[in-house]
């Protein structure tokens, strides 16, 4: 009975674990401890669990160093891992193994990925190496790991070696093709990821406790069968993607913040000196020039590395920290060093509506906090992160106040913050000759200069752990064209394009920025976005900041002509 039980929990295990991680073995762990009568548990882990290994061989005593993780897949095998080595500390009996790439006969599958780089490659749709193949990986035969408990490539060399950026495009055109057939791609970006660092582990203690005794890989790919499973005539579209992928590989041969710029312009015109910690690389084209003894005063360095913070944040009495793109490891960053200063007075933290959550057939207000069941885009599940680590900070005391704003437009800079006004450009240009999808969910538009005065207000009235919302009208994007039109006197556009297509064309955009190095104005996360609503009250901003945001029909009165001036539209 206890065997059977036993192998029942051991199938499931190598059944679900690449879908359920952390959450089934929760469950399996609860299971046991319910039950009671299970002698052990195997738990399949992986090697992502343990982390990359550059430039070494590791082992069993490797732990994850959890600052980054190249997929999702690797974060939850990490996570997974310390429950399962916890729980191994409370007295359960489990025994976790770790296999490398799983490779061999069987099935074609998403995670036989040897077999289908095998077929790739003698197919001709891989025609050279995958970057420059020094980083190793250990390759584990499935007979082998089945028996120990088991798993991987090669044949007529290539002649040259694909670089991983081209590998990564190639990524990003099999997903968005994935899509349309329903198959899983080949390579997907995140994967790249992974080839970009060395995984290679010593299995020596599997081969002394336990008589494991692996195959070699020329061992192991001498069984794979040459005809392939995968047939080119099933899919066109995968050909399609195999030509951008020879085009690409013949063919191949931080700035600082739309609202940054503007609120330290802000707090320049109100007397307040200030001291703008930027990157090396950053464009300051946006900042005033800097003053000696007084003024604007340039600091570099990155959120991310504390001791350049640290130096920066020195002498200050309130800091803003307005970084777009850096969340959780910054504002851990910002929160350690105002408690090793000791005198900052105040943190102005500017979250984003998208902290908390969408608010589908709703208007809701700061009291909302994010369900964090899904988020559409990773800057939201970042925000969210952020904002709960932020109300954690303020509930031991920190001074902080988080601000969040809405849909950020006005006039100034045409950036990726921009959004409105990159929009607007499309829809005149002729290149956007409809409505976004239905259009009848709302989003909260806030115009930059309100968002920029709310800020200051925040400075100086808002309450140490109270959100505040910097939002605005709650409208749709078809408001937005259709205001846009009249304000222009020019004809509102007559369709709407579903959804799916700008999805479709998200996709391409993605692909070609990565070839042309700009920015794509829409992405498959953002349409995600597309489809839920963002409307939210303003109120309490207005009460206790006297914050007293536009009109989106004045605000895009400012925008219009601003664009003709740069003549990056014509009406």
């Amino acid at each position: 009975m206890a065997t059977r039980s036993l192998h029942s929990i051991y199938l499931f295990l190598l059944d679900m674990d690449t879908q359920v991680n952390v959450g089934g073995l929760r469950n399996v762990l609860q299971a046991y401890k319910e039950i009671g009568t299970i002698e052990k548990i195997i738990y399949t882990s992986s090697i992502f669990a343990l982390g990359s290994t550059d430039g070494d061989v590791a082992d069993e005593s490797q732990i994850h160093h959890g600052k980054f993780f190249c997929t999702e897949y690797e974060k939850s095998k990490a996570v997974s891992d310390k429950i399962a080595l916890e729980a191994a500390a409370e007295g359960v009996a489990i025994v976790p193994v770790y296999p490398g790439v799983v490779y061999g006969p069987g099935k074609v599958t998403t995670g036989n990925s040897v077999a289908r780089l095998i077929i790739e490659r003698f197919s001709g749709r891989l025609p050279g190496y995958i970057g420059k193949g020094n980083d190793k990986f250990s390759f584990c035969h499935v007979d082998d790991v089945v028996e120990g408990h088991i798993a991987a490539l090669n044949k007529a060399r290539p002649r040259f070696n694909i670089p991983l950026s081209i590998i990564e495009a190639y990524g990003w055109i099999s997903v968005f093709i994935s899509r349309i057939t329903g198959k899983p791609p080949l390579i997907s970006p995140p994967t790249v990821d992974i080839l970009r660092h060395q995984w290679a582990y010593s299995c020596e203690k599997a081969k002394t406790e336990l008589d494991y005794s692996p195959g070699s890989l020329e061992e192991g790919l001498g069984e794979y069968r040459t005809e392939s499973e995968w047939k080119p005539t099933d899919f066109l579209l995968e050909i399609i993607a195999c030509f951008a992928l020879r085009f690409l590989c013949y063919c191949y041969a931080e700035a600082i913040g739309y609202l940054g710029g503007r609120l330290c312009h802000a707090l320049l015109k109100t007397g307040h000196s200030v001291r703008a910690f930027v990157r090396p690389t950053s464009d300051l084209s946006s900042l005033p020039p800097p003053t000696d003894g007084g003024g604007l005063e340039l600091v570099y360095g990155d959120v991310t590395d504390y001791q350049s913070l640290l130096a920066a944040c020195s002498g200050c009495r309130v800091i803003f920290h307005a970084a777009a793109l850096v969340n959780v490891g910054g504002l851990r960053n910002v929160l350690q060093a105002y408690k090793e200063i000791g005198t900052v007075e105040k943190i102005i933290y500017t979250s984003s509506f998208f902290a908390l959550g969408s608010t589908d057939g709703d208007v809701a207000d700061e009291s909302q906090i994010h369900h964090g069941k899904f988020f559409c885009t990773e800057y939201e599940k970042s925000k969210a992160v952020s904002d709960k680590i932020a109300l954690e900070a303020a509930a031991e005391g920190v001074a902080i106040v988080p601000v969040y704003p809405g849909v950020v437009y006005g006039p100034g800079k045409v950036t990726a913050g921009n959004s409105v006004a990159r929009l607007i450009i499309e829809r005149f240009s002729g290149r956007l000759p409809g409505y976004i999808g239905k259009g009848n969910d709302k989003f909260s538009f806030c115009h930059v200069d309100d968002v920029v005065e709310g800020h200051i207000a925040a400075l100086n009235k808002g309450q140490p752990g109270e959100r505040y919302l910097l939002t605005g009208e709650n409208a749709s994007f078809v408001d937005v064209f259709d205001k846009a039109a009249a304000l222009t006197e020019t004809a509102r556009p007559r369709f709407n394009i579903p959804l799916s297509i700008i999805e479709a064309y998200g996709w391409i955009s993605v692909f070609i920025s990565r070839i042309t190095g700009k920015l794509p104005l829409i992405s498959p996360p953002t349409v995600d976005i597309l489809r839920h609503q963002w409307a939210y009250s303003c109120e309490k901003a207005k009460t206790e900041l006297d914050y007293s945001p536009r009109s989106l029909e004045e605000g895009l009165g400012e925008v219009l002509p601003w664009l003709k001036s740069l003549g990056l539209i014509k009406y």
